[in-house]
């Protein structure tokens, strides 16, 4: 902290992540899990520990969510289990006694798909006209981390690029 010149930061950022296909009878469920658990929720963990100590009073918090963990996923079952457990850690984060500093927000950024070469590589054959360009996400999380009061504090929020545009919207968790 001392080299960077600074004890505090504005905001952290958690945009780690992963996919896995396949149900508990896949024959890599154990391993996709082990791996979707440390990309995911792992990472999510650390950062929330490093909120606590050092983000200012007022700072944001992103971490990575998916927009189809919102239901059911049995056919990527590691996937949509851990992006679930950041989903349940951003609404938790954001409530009194969590640990958070005074006046902090916490958001999930929850995509459809993001323009990865990875998922360039492994769909190679869909439709990439609704995928959400990396430079769309950077945007979007830089103006969050520059305006964190129009965040919702423990807000989910769904990224959806449509005819060349990207927009988020809050989604709705009961």
């Amino acid at each position: 902290m001392k080299q960077l010149g600074r004890t505090h930061f504005d905001a952290i950022v958690n945009l780690s992540g992963g996919f896995a296909l396949g149900g508990a009878d896949s024959p890599s469920f154990l391993h996709d899990s082990y791996r979707m658990v440390s990309n995911t929720v792992g990472t999510s963990i650390i950062c929330a520990n490093l909120a606590t100590k050092f983000l200012k009073p007022s700072g944001l918090m992103i971490l990575p969510g998916a927009l189809i963990a919102l239901n059911a996923t049995p056919k990527m079952l590691a996937y949509g289990a851990s992006k679930a457990f950041v989903h349940q850690m951003v609404q938790s984060l954001a409530e009194p006694g969590s640990g958070m500093p005074a006046n902090s927000r916490v958001m999930g950024l929850l995509p459809l798909v993001l323009d990865t070469p990875t998922n360039r590589k492994t769909m190679p054959e869909a439709d990439k006209s609704n995928w959400t360009p990396l430079e769309d996400l950077a945007r979007l999380v830089t103006d969050a981390c520059e305006q964190p009061t129009s965040v919702q504090n423990g807000g989910l929020y769904g990224l959806k690029t449509e005819g060349g545009k990207t927009k988020w919207t809050e989604v709705n968790v009961i």
